[in-house]
């Protein structure tokens, strides 16, 4: 199953085939997937006061995307579980912020990273609309 934010995927604007393909084709082998790009931004982990902690090396670190892909039983298993405990893991501060995440503190299994697209943006804001726009532009596509 495809996934984006615990709902099944309908699909980013600008999603590649290939890359679903590409991703489908890993969860053959490895079981599960989430779609991720190298970090081009500096990260700085901040501390309480909101001062640069930390920096980590950006070859450790990725942006996910979505869908992220998964077997369907194992996932919606899970996300019973999440439903279940959500309210004691909130408790604790523990804020379970992707499909992928699931997956990480509930199992042991190891989640994938399958290089995605720097065209694969997310949409949440007005810019990113006219962002969204230029790519498809660019791409020769037409803005529906």
């Amino acid at each position: 199953i495809t996934l984006e934010n615990g709902e099944t995927y309908n699909g980013n604007v600008i999603w590649s085939d290939k890359d679903l393909d590409v991703a489908i084709v890993k969860i053959n082998m490895k079981n599960l997937n989430s779609i991720m790009l190298g970090d081009s931004d500096t990260i700085k982990i901040a501390d309480e006061d909101g001062f640069a902690k930390e920096t980590p090396d950006r070859a450790h670190t990725w942006l996910i995307q979505t869908p992220q892909v998964f077997s369907y039983n194992m996932i919606l298993d899970l996300y019973k579980k999440l439903d279940r405990e959500e309210g004691t893991l909130m408790e604790k501060g523990i804020n379970i912020t992707d499909d992928a995440m699931v997956v990480e503190y509930f199992t042991d299994k190891k989640v994938k990273l399958v290089e995605g697209s720097y065209n694969n943006i997310k949409i949440t804001t007005p810019e990113d609309i006219q962002a969204a726009e230029a790519i498809l532009n660019s791409l020769n596509k037409q803005v529906i």
